[in-house]
């Protein structure tokens, strides 16, 4: 992949709004980590749609999963016009950066954000049946619409009354990331690892390493990344390319 192709494709509007497969999201970054005009504009789209979801464009305001990607796509594209033709480019990007509730601090940490980008794994619901089960039920059909407020309400409960329960404690933190509360997610993560085997234990791992990234503590994050890779569940590829990613951040690659 090229820059023509970024540009062309425009493939950092997609990638943010998670439309890539996964060999044209590892190609994507697999370029822009050695191409800085690509890798500041990846930043730019980044911080812009930050400001344009705070102002409105958040997840529980659509019906459903597509749409809130189709409506980031739209946010995106239309940042992008408007910074293309405002003349000014660094302008933009220092004033969207400003109301950024992240700083940035250097390359490396704008590096680890991009790696800790998380995309909510989907749900597919199992047969439940039992006291109880259909607040969790209730709670994960908010979560496959995207509103990941009202979800993380409803599995607060259902850990509260069973902490055993390793899906409430896993999708709990997956929807405390979605909503930035990341010392929450790390809570409720290491909640779920510590219960031991169960479904979610290597992508709890995995969503605890992209927790970790966020705080910039790469070496903790490359610790649970080979804990899921050990794991060889169907997350092991996006764990190993994020462990190659960790490997030439830490080697200046």
């Amino acid at each position: 992949m090229n820059c023509e192709d970024v540009q062309g494709g425009e493939i950092g509007e997609k990638y943010i709004a998670g439309q890539l497969g996964d060999a044209d999201a590892e190609a994507f970054e697999a370029h822009y980590f050695e191409c800085a005009k690509c890798f500041e504009d990846l930043q730019t789209l980044q911080a812009l749609t930050a400001v344009l979801q705070r102002r409105g464009k958040t997840a529980h305001r659509f019906p459903a999963a597509k749409w809130l990607a189709a409506a980031m796509v739209l946010a995106v594209l239309g940042a992008t016009w408007w910074v293309r033709h405002s003349g000014s480019l660094r302008k933009a990007e220092r004033a969207a950066r400003a109301e950024s509730p992240v700083p940035v601090a250097g390359k490396r940490a704008a590096e680890l954000a991009l790696l800790a980008r998380v995309d909510p794994p989907r749900y597919i619901a199992p047969v439940l049946r039992g006291d109880g089960q259909e607040r969790f039920r209730e709670a994960m059909r908010q979560y496959s619409v995207g509103d990941f407020g009202a979800a993380a309400a409803g599995l607060a409960a259902v850990a509260e009354k069973d902490p055993q329960n390793s899906a409430a404690q896993f999708y709990l933190g997956v929807c405390y990331l979605m909503e930035g509360h990341d010392a929450e997610a790390m809570e409720r993560l290491r909640k779920t690892i510590a219960l031991g085997d169960s479904p979610e234990l290597a992508y709890a791992h995995l969503f605890l390493a992209k927790a970790l990234l966020r705080g910039n503590d790469a070496a903790g994050a490359e610790l649970e990344v080979r804990q899921a890779i050990a794991l060889d569940g169907e997350q092991k590829p996006e764990a190993q390319r994020l462990l190659e990613r960790l490997d030439a951040l830490r080697s200046g690659r």
